[in-house]
């Protein structure tokens, strides 16, 4: 925790700073929380592309592998903040699947992958009514799924999370008389390792086509250059293509200097010394970006589960990594850990790009006012409303009753309407628009001055 004595106010971190001195007697918007992960974990199941994760996701039928798998640590960093994952999955290949002529039905695993291998099918004759027949899927070690049909309706078996049934015309009477038992396991599954510039392709499909709030590589080795890809990637959606999202990434030695890029320098050691790296914490700290409310800002915020930054950094490293536009975790004198203070990763400041782009809370107030604005205009007037004076006055109010429930969420000032502007533009159909805005941040620091008086 920061502190000590002050001379001027330039502190960098926050934290109370109080002087002992003589004295001479005399708002949220249901958009966010969306974080789009590409870990590089090589799954060997699920879809080929975006998959869409919550908390309360069953991890083993889209993924594979069980709610406890090291493998989903990224995932699950990022969800104790994000109300939405969208996890990039390369899993190209063939699908593992068996045809058995004492079967009514070609039986296909739901995914590629090699881990279509490790299904098994058993059929059970039921015990209670021999007419029927219990068919149970078992995954790995696993029974996933359990049905049972009538041996003359083959057709009434039902595709589950890990196998589709197809039914074979031919086939469609070898279940009469079954009896005891029979299992049949699916081979032929492959995954194929693709190359890095596969999963890029999947990535930026993905970032044309998906709405989120942040993008994260987290989980990737932090001296991959997939890291800085992704900056660029980023960097044309924002400045060419006009989407605001961000981009949190692990501290690779390369400083972006970019507002829409949050840099990680360190970890945190879980209470169950669990170490967290990172490029792991950085899966953490792009959840909470995605969702902590437009009216407050994450500095000091607790690492949900941590006792210990790892590696601690002593103050003068913590005050050079907040100069050097870094997200970083430190210890708190009660025993949490949380982050230091919410800043991106731009460091020179101009008249266009001035320090309130470097704190992540007023960042994220601009970014949210232009998503919405583009979707607003485009869904509710593109096409829809006449550029007259009646329609563009429709549009006037809708901002301006969207600016004032931002002003009265303590999201920006105080908005005065006569700052919104509304034209014609230099064609028909064109129009332009102009205002000002103040986006709020929070209290960080504290220049407090004791006077004793005598």
């Amino acid at each position: 925790m920061a502190g000590g004595i002050f001379k001027i106010q330039n502190k960098k971190r926050p934290g109370a700073y109080i002087n002992t001195v003589s004295d001479k007697p005399t708002a949220d918007d249901n958009d966010r929380g969306v974080v789009l992960l590409m870990n590089g974990v090589k799954y060997g199941w699920g879809n080929n592309g975006v998959i869409e994760l919550a908390t309360n996701s069953d991890f083993q039928s889209v993924l594979g592998v069980k709610n406890d798998d090291p493998s989903l640590l990224t995932i699950k960093e990022a969800l104790k903040g994000a109300t939405k994952l969208l996890l990039i999955n390369s899993n190209q290949g063939n699908k593992a699947s068996v045809s058995d002529n004492a079967l009514p039905w070609t039986i296909t695993a739901k995914y590629n992958g090699e881990k279509g291998n490790n299904i098994t099918i058993d059929l059970i004759q039921d015990a209670v009514d021999n007419s029927k027949v219990i068919i149970k899927t078992i995954f790995g070690f696993d029974v996933v799924d359990t049905q049972a049909i009538s041996m003359d309706q083959p057709d009434r078996v039902e595709n589950n999370d890990f196998v589709d049934f197809s039914l074979i015309d031919a086939n469609k009477d070898k279940l009469k008389g079954f009896t005891g038992q029979r299992s049949v396991k699916l081979q032929g599954g492959t995954s194929q390792d693709k190359d890095s510039s596969t999963q890029m392709n999947l990535l930026g499909d993905a970032m044309q086509k998906q709405r989120f709030n942040v993008v994260t590589t987290s989980g990737i080795d932090d001296k991959s250059n997939i890291h800085s890809l992704l900056v660029e990637m980023v960097k044309d959606l924002r400045d060419k293509q006009g989407y605001k999202i961000t981009a949190v990434v692990p501290y690779s030695g390369t400083n972006y200097d970019y507002e829409a890029v949050s840099v990680v320098e360190n970890g945190v050691i879980m209470e169950d010394e669990t170490i967290i790296t990172p490029t792991v914490a950085a899966a953490y700290f792009a959840g909470q970006s995605a969702s902590v409310p437009l009216n407050q800002s994450l500095t000091y915020q607790k690492y949900d589960g941590a006792k210990q930054s790892y590696p601690a950094l002593s103050n003068e490293a913590i005050i050079r990594a907040i100069d050097n536009g870094h997200i970083v975790f430190t210890d708190r004198r009660d025993g949490s850990v949380g982050i230091e203070i919410d800043i991106n990763n731009l460091v020179t400041f101009t008249d266009t790009k001035s320090y309130q782009f470097h704190k992540n809370r007023e960042l994220r107030v601009l970014d949210e006012i232009a998503n919405n604005t583009e979707k607003v205009f485009e869904t509710q007037f593109i096409g829809k409303v006449t550029n007259n004076e009646a329609g563009r006055n429709i549009l006037k109010g809708e901002r301006i009753q969207y600016f004032t429930g931002l002003a009265n969420n303590n999201i920006i000032d105080k908005f005065d309407t006569d700052d919104l502007k509304i034209a014609k533009g230099n064609s028909d159909d064109s129009i332009t628009m102009e205002y000002s805005i103040t986006p709020l941040d929070s209290m960080e620091k504290l220049y407090n001055t004791i006077k004793v008086t005598r």
